[in-house]
């Protein structure tokens, strides 16, 4: 009886929770709460790209989540709390750049990026008790909320930079994101921080089953989603299109206001036409900026919708809403438009060109503004891909311009309203190259780069590469721009296709389908607030065909990791109130 007793209750620290372990918990475990949680997303901030240096450190990370994850198992009086205001803190800090834009937006990320540390943190504590291993419950409760702060879109959501994509500075993780995505690697990286913190947090002359059965639990999931990347080949890659990246850096102030049309165009004018020179054999396409087009193009069926009665949206001031339609067809068919009339004939033959630009398009009798990506080819346009995913406080405010007072107050201060509409589905291209048959691309704006949907829908129907036209102005040096190019790392890995990023002051560059920097945009051993361009052949898959398990599976996967915490918590509570009767009957 005696050994039986023994083998139940060697088992059973594995299930036991935080303040069932006794006194001799010590080390991370002692540490007050607040102070653990500051310590873990000093960590995480630091971990990040941009913090210490461009790069991301995902060790670092590791070591990060396994303080929070030490803390934050612990049951406590404000613990909900406390890590609502250290997550908060800690995401706030990570999205510091909104301030550039937004102000008013920091607190807001902090109120509502906080909310879903605190509530992973409480899913944390309910696994452990009810009987899960640290090592298991950490990548559980945390990857259920980060996944579900990235399926919601702001202002209720923000899925900016989550663990996962730490990884990509360890090619086996990087590899494996053609399989599981940002989210597996986000489960491997937590993995390895739950072994750090089922050892770290209890201490005994010799180190318990439980721990040791926790802490395997943990390691298990890093070391196999290591191994999966380790077995996942990069596939055949062969040599595509050549791509001409312009990158004017404008500041925002410049791009706004200070210079004049012809005075913006021309910049672009003078580096394309040194890049042409320069840059080696003539280029399949040539790319401009968000926006670069300093004028605002039309769209079919715009002067039929004003002779019908069409207006300017009612966010405009009332006098621009008195225009007649003449007025308006001049506004929606911008005569500045005819500057690219002197440009195409220029380029070179067979070159496509794609540029950032508005447009103007009708919604419900309302001339509405979108911001595109709009692609010619043989001097003709031929395809545009609308911006999907709008920023916050740059292109909407989510409907609070209807309250009088902010509208005012937006446009006094920016000169224009945040009133675009997003596109509803992602833009495709068709350009040619050394394959007879010519190459098809994603068309993404800026902030579509912080979400995986578009890269995928683009991979599934068929496209080479990717292309992102971004700003990036607004952010002048700061972290923002490196974590932009990490988001373009994973989405080139996840999807095996190579992304182009071409932005207006930086971080403009070519990543390689295994999800590696292949050229960056430098001068002087600098990459930001730049003038410059960029002249490099792509390496896309020789099966133009394929498409990774993360690009056909991906929404599926992220649904179930936002679901197995939850899931994994009731059956595991449920076995708990099974055994109980159980355990009382043997006692007996």
């Amino acid at each position: 009886m005696s050994g039986g007793a023994s083998s139940a209750g060697g088992s059973a620290q594995v299930l036991q929770a935080p303040s069932e372990r006794g006194p001799s918990e010590c080390g991370l475990a002692r540490l007050p709460r607040l102070a653990a949680t500051l310590v873990a997303w000093g960590l995480l901030w630091l971990a990040g790209p941009g913090a210490l240096g461009p790069d991301p450190h995902p060790w670092l990370g590791v070591l990060g989540m396994a303080v929070w994850g030490a803390a934050a198992a612990r049951p406590g009086r404000h613990a909900f709390l406390i890590d609502w205001l250290g997550g908060g803190l800690g995401l706030a800090a990570t999205m510091w750049w909104i301030q550039y834009v937004l102000p008013a937006g920091v607190p807001v990320t902090a109120v509502v990026t906080g909310l879903y540390v605190a509530v992973a943190g409480m899913l944390l504590r309910r696994l452990v008790k009810s009987g899960v291993a640290l090592g298991l419950a950490l990548p559980l409760a945390w990857v259920a909320l980060e996944t579900l702060r990235d399926s919601v879109h702001p202002p209720f959501g923000m899925g900016w930079l989550r663990v996962g994509h730490l990884g990509v500075e360890f090619a086996p993780f990087a590899s494996a994101m053609a399989t599981v995505g940002v989210v597996g690697v986000s489960f491997a990286l937590c993995g390895a921080a739950g072994a750090l913190a089922e050892l770290a947090r209890v201490w005994r002359p010799t180190l318990g089953l439980g721990s040791m059965k926790g802490a395997a639990a943990g390691a298990a999931l890093a070391v196999g989603v290591a191994a999966l990347g380790l077995a996942t080949p990069l596939g055949e890659l062969e040599t595509g299109p050549r791509v001409l990246i312009v990158q004017p850096g404008l500041t925002q102030t410049e791009k706004q206001m200070a210079l004049s049309t012809q005075s913006r165009f021309d910049r672009h004018l003078q580096l394309t036409a040194e890049g042409l020179r320069d840059g080696g054999p003539a280029p399949d396409l040539i790319l401009w900026p968000e926006t670069a087009l300093p004028f605002a193009l039309d769209s079919p069926g715009l002067d039929a919708a004003i002779e019908e009665g069409a207006t300017l949206d009612p966010w405009h001031r009332e006098s621009w809403r008195r225009l007649t339609p003449e007025q308006l067809k001049g506004i929606a068919r911008d005569e500045r438009a005819s500057l690219l009339e002197g440009l195409l004939p220029q380029l070179p033959e067979g070159t496509a060109f794609l540029s950032g630009a508005e447009q103007w398009v009708v919604l419900d009798g309302e001339l509405r503004r979108r911001n595109i990506a709009a692609l010619w080819a043989g001097g003709e346009r031929t395809a545009i891909g609308a911006k999907l995913n709008l920023a916050p406080g740059g292109e909407t405010l989510y409907g609070l311009g209807d309250f009088g007072p902010l509208r005012e107050y937006v446009l006094r201060t920016a000169r224009y309203l945040p009133d675009f509409l997003p596109g509803k589905s992602v833009g495709l291209g068709s350009i040619g190259g050394p394959d007879p048959d010519g190459y098809t691309v994603t068309l993404t704006v800026c902030f579509d780069n912080a979400f995986v949907d578009p890269y995928l829908e683009g991979a599934r129907a068929g496209a080479d590469f990717h292309a992102v036209l971004s700003n990036e102005a607004w952010y002048r040096r700061s972290i923002e721009l490196d974590q932009m190019v990490v988001f373009s790392r994973a989405l080139a890995a996840a999807t095996r296709r190579p992304v182009v990023r071409c932005t207006n002051s930086g971080v403009s560059a070519v990543l390689g389908a295994d999800g590696q920097i292949q050229e960056r945009l430098v001068r002087n051993g600098d990459d930001r607030e730049l003038a410059g361009w960029l002249a490099a052949d792509l390496a896309v898959p020789a099966d133009r065909e394929s498409a990774t398990f993360f690009s056909r599976s991906g929404g599926a996967l992220r649904r179930g990791a936002t679901l197995t915490g939850p899931i994994v918590l009731l059956l595991a509570a449920s076995r708990r109130r099974r055994s109980a009767p159980e355990s009382t009957a043997e006692a007996a």
